[in-house]
Order: structure tokens, then sequence, then C-alpha cells
């Protein structure tokens, strides 16, 4: 007799046999037990998670000859045929190959047939999202109203590509990820039943490996089984078959990142690739190995981890050493370099090794909330003790507060007739000057476009195009080469912030003024013809210069 895998022999025959379904299992025995059965049902997820054989137990289902039952006898020749796929009125169609209108037309035709020996024909989908849209539109109105013997079931990976027409028309089933412990007791249960024997962390990373999906799991068991023939099944047997990074491999490169040790980072992924581990597939693991010491670092459970106790007790070792931000980082940068290595893999190599040498230099980064709280903290030493000039040169808002209640105090204190020698304690620290020159403002203009760079970066770029010509009477003139930099900041809230942030860096309240380099030209130009009398040579109404003027402010004659 032929040998059978493990995927089909230890095939769900019956809803309660599914694992990691329940919501879905309950719900379809439900609706078995009371008749409210539907004519159409799409089940939706990822490879490996059930679809198609809950499809085929809801077929048995209601084929039965004991009757319509969710718990069918698996022992008619009915049951039987379902099981081994060769029931005639069970018909499952692969939707990437047969997705054209032909074949959905031929189907409309054979849906009137009546079942061939059981209650029901069931038409099982698989892959449904790969149906053209004609096809699609096609298949609506059988699917809406087919005859009462028929039953549609589509499964799908991509649930989001189908029709909305479709969608509506079907009863939707998501079928979740199985978890890694479910997975792990399905396989011990394998061993156990096959006699094989297999180490339990050894049968914890085939669980890992297979990312939620039950058939994926049962593969990896059976070809890690023919590797190791008749010998336990170990960890060693498990990353060897699969091309995996040992875990003491991975210990050892997160330990050199962690000391900044990057010759010996590059040495060691050198040699694994060297070794033919895969790039990609080592890029994987690492990333997994930061995701568990990210998980530690925040405090995650064993449900969250699913690692063994050595490796926890190394990742809380690894986990003090480095913080949540700086292995944050790390992966983000090890998720660009594999998404660069798809696209460049002839430099998949030097992409890996630049990153890695990068991951040695993140823990060397101070972080900016650091930086920010420094800096604060520098703030505040400056203004306790050097008070007169973190007034000057920051307008501290406190001062500001101080000297208005003095005021106040002072003028309730004229109107009561009451002086006394306490009126000094209400004086502002130093007085702050009121007078402000044009090379002050030149001078402070790099950190106050600094400051509202942290707010608003595109209005700082504008403001950095700009050059600042004249301070007249509380007005800051700015001056623009381009009208596209001037209009970056002309709207009121813009101005406003400038204005801001200007009083605040500077001690005064500022008005800002936005004019364009080639306007104030023609003006100047204006202006010096009109001081040495050149304008009376062209008459002012045919004058170019005027109308260009006028042209720029939308202005008007006026007799």
């Amino acid at each position: 007799m032929s040998y059978t895998v493990f995927a089909r022999k230890y095939r769900p025959q019956t809803f309660e046999e599914v694992i990691g379904q329940p919501h879905i299992s309950q719900t379809l025995i439900n609706a078995i037990n009371t008749g409210r059965i539907s004519h159409s049902y799409l089940f939706c997820g990822s490879r490996g998670t059930g679809k198609t054989t809950t499809a085929r137990i809801m077929a048995k289902c209601l084929n039965c000859e004991t009757g319509i039952t969710s718990t069918p006898c698996g022992n008619c020749p009915i049951c039987m045929e379902v099981a081994r796929g060769m029931s005639m009125d069970i018909i499952e169609i692969d939707g990437a190959s047969n997705r054209g209108i032909d074949e959905i037309r031929d189907l409309r035709e054979r849906v009137m047939l009546s079942p061939a020996r059981g209650r029901y024909k069931v038409y099982i989908i698989d892959e449904v999202h790969m149906l053209t849209p004609e096809a699609f539109n096609a298949l609506l109105k059988t699917l809406e109203e087919p005859p009462p013997h028929v039953v549609f079931i589509f499964a799908t990976t991509e649930p989001h590509r189908l029709p909305a027409t479709i969608l509506s028309r079907c009863q939707r089933f998501d079928f979740r990820r199985i978890s890694t412990q479910d997975i792990l007791k399905q396989l011990q249960y394998i061993c156990d039943k096959e006699g094989i024997k297999a180490n339990n962390n050894g049968l914890l990373l085939i669980a890992r490996a297979a990312q939620g999906g039950m058939r994926d799991a049962e593969g990896i068991l059976d070809q890690v089984m023919s590797y190791t023939g008749e010998k336990e099944i170990t960890m060693d047997d498990v990353i060897i078959v699969m091309g995996m990074v040992p875990e003491d491999v991975l210990i050892s490169i997160i330990n050199a990142i962690i000391n900044q040790n990057d010759n010996s980072v590059v040495e060691m992924v050198n040699a694994l690739i060297n070794k033919g581990v895969d790039m990609s597939q080592l890029t994987r693991d690492v990333i997994l190995h930061l995701r568990n010491l990210l998980m530690v670092k925040i405090g995650c459970g064993e449900g969250v981890l699913d690692i063994t106790t050595e490796s926890k007790d190394i990742l809380t070792e690894q986990s003090r050493q480095l913080s949540a931000e700086s292995i944050l980082k790390a992966i983000d940068c090890l998720r660009e370099a594999n998404e660069q290595m798809k696209y460049a893999y002839a430099q998949a190599g030097t992409i890996l090794e630049t990153a890695m040498v990068r991951l040695c230099r993140i823990k060397a980064e101070i972080p900016l909330l650091e930086i920010i709280e420094k800096l604060s903290h520098l703030e505040q030493r400056i203004a306790i003790s050097r008070p007169e000039l973190y007034e000057v040169e920051e307008c501290s808002e406190h001062l500001q507060v101080r000297s208005m209640l003095h005021h106040e105090k002072e003028e309730k204190e004229e109107e009561e007739g009451i002086r006394t020698e306490m009126h000094n304690d209400y004086q502002p620290l130093s007085p702050i000057s009121t007078e402000l020159s044009l090379e002050r403002i030149i001078q402070l203009w790099p950190a106050i476009c600094d400051i509202i760079r942290v707010n608003r970066p595109p209005v700082a770029s504008h403001l950095s195009c700009g050059k600042i010509v004249s301070l007249d009477d509380n007005i800051l003139t700015i001056e623009f080469d381009s009208s596209f930099h001037k209009s970056g900041i002309d709207k009121p809230d813009y101005r406003e912030l400038i204005e801001t942030k200007i009083r605040e860096k500077a001690g005064k309240a500022l008005k800002i003024k936005t004019v364009l380099a080639q306007e104030q030209k023609a003006l100047t130009s204006i202006a010096a013809d009109h001081q040495t009398k050149k304008m009376p040579s062209i008459h002012p109404v045919n004058d170019p210069r005027i109308e260009r003027v006028m042209d720029m402010f939308e202005g008007e004659r006026v007799s």
C-alpha cells in the first residue's frame, strides 16, 4: 500500500476534530441542527487553516446516509467517497485553472441537474479569487437563486479580491491562524500515534516555523522524519532540514551587536552564508530573535513568546543591555534590508552586511527624548544660575507673568495709598530690554527657524529661503526670491506661529511682512529715478515700470 503523508492521513473528518476554529465549527453545527443551511458560504483564511477540510465535512453532514447531521457517521459509502474525494455529488473546482467564463457557464448548466446519490450537490471552489470578472458576473444570478439541492462553498486566501456582489451573497467565515500551542499538541499526537521519538523543543520549532498553518507543520514533520529515519527528532535536525540559523549562533550575533563588535558580526554572517544559509532566512531569524527580545523586555508572558525556559533566561539577560527603542530600531533596520534584498539580489550580501554593521551602532545612539530632557534640565540650570541671560535670550513667560503681577499690585497700592518696603519683592528679576536691533534678529534667526521646524517643518523650510532686509516700527520685512516660498508662510495661522516664536525667542512682539525680491527691486528703482529726477523724461501714464508695479500689487489709477 502506498504511503500517505501526515497532512492527508490525519485530516479532520468531523467538526470536533478541526483544530483552532471553534467559532466556525460551532456555528455550522448549530446551523445544521436547526436546519438553517445557507445556499452559499465563503471560507477565508491563510493556508493550512482548514478551509477545504471544513467544506468537505459540511458536504458529508448534508449527504450522510444517516440523515442531515452535524456528526456524520464516516462509514457509509457517501461519507467514504467524500473523504476520498470521489463523490459525484461533491464537485471540487480549482479556481486558478478553471477561472474563465466558459467554465462557469458549464457549471451553471450542470447545477440544474439533481444529485446522483445524496441530497445536495456541493460545489467547493478553491482559490475563488482567481476567477475573472466575467466569470464572477456569469455566476451572480445562479449564486443568488440556486436550485434547492445546491450548496456553494468558496474558499480563498484573499477575500479582498472578490467583488462586493459576490461577498454580499455569501455567509462569510474567517479562519484564524492556528496557535503554536495547538499545532504542537497535534504534532505530539501524530508522533504518539506513529511511534516517532521526538524532542519537545524540536516539535516546538516546527510549530513556530509553520506560522499558523497545520498543513505546513505536518509537512515539515514528514520531511524531518524522512531525514532522521528511525532516530529521535531533535532541534538540530529541524534546523538542518529547514535551513534555519541555530539558536546559539543567533545569541552570538546579538551579543556581538550589544558589544558593538561589528567585525565579529560580519564574520559570523559570512560564515553562515558560506554554509548555504539563505540570506533572507537569516534576516528573518534575527528579526524573530529581536522580536522575542522585545517581548521579554516589555514583560510579555509565555503565551506570547513560545520559547523554552533556557532561551528565556538568555533573552532576559540580553534585554537588560538594550533599550526597547534600540530593539525597535534594529527590527526596522533589518526589515528594510530584507525588502531591499528582494529587489537587489546580486547585492544582497552587501545589504545584509551593512545592515548588521548599522545594528552595532544603534546602541550608541542617544534617543531623541533623552536629548530633549537633557536640554530641558540645562535650560533650567541656566535660568537659575544666570537669570539675566535667560530673560534676555529666552524671554521667559514666567518673568513676564511676574512683571505683570507686580504692575497690578503697584496700581492697587497706589489707589489705597499704601507704600511699603515689600514693594521691591514684586520687581522682576532683571529688566527685559525692549530695544531690538536688526543685527540681533539676524543673529537669532537660525534658532527661530529651528524652533518652528519642530512644530511645522514645511513652514520652516519656506522661511529658511527668505532673507531679512529691514526692521522698522516693529515690522520685520522678509524678502523671497520665489513666490512659492512667500506664499508658503503668508497664511494667517503660519504668520501667527512665526510671530509667536519670534516673540518667545527675541523677547519682543514683531509683525512680519513678506515681499518678493523683484517687487522690491522695482520699487527701489522707481524711488531712485524719482530722486534723481529721471521720471519727467517719461510720461507717468506710459511708464512700463508703473505698469509692472500695478500688476504686482493689483493696483489701479487714482486721479
